[in-house]
């Protein structure tokens, strides 16, 4: 759950429609990738994974998984994908 002020923040700074001129000016920095979800957030390029991939995103079983906690080799996708 998100605080009522990053909630205002977001809002203010173009929310969720296409003006978004606040995320157009800043650049992403995964870092360790602590704070990251590897698919919801726009990490690489200008949308997120789970808008490019939807039908992948669709069968993952770690939605909300940040990047950091990603492990390669591991079952992620329903039916053995």
């Amino acid at each position: 759950m998100e605080s009522l002020w990053w909630r205002d923040l977001k809002n203010s700074c173009g929310g969720l429609n296409n003006l978004r001129w606040f995320d157009k000016g800043v650049e992403w920095k995964v870092g360790n990738g602590e704070q990251v979800r590897f698919w919801c957030d726009e990490w690489v390029g200008d949308q997120s994974l789970a808008t490019l991939y939807p039908r992948l995103f669709l069968n993952s079983l770690i939605k909300l998984r940040k990047l950091a906690k990603w492990e390669y080799g591991k079952r992620e996708f329903r039916g053995g994908i």
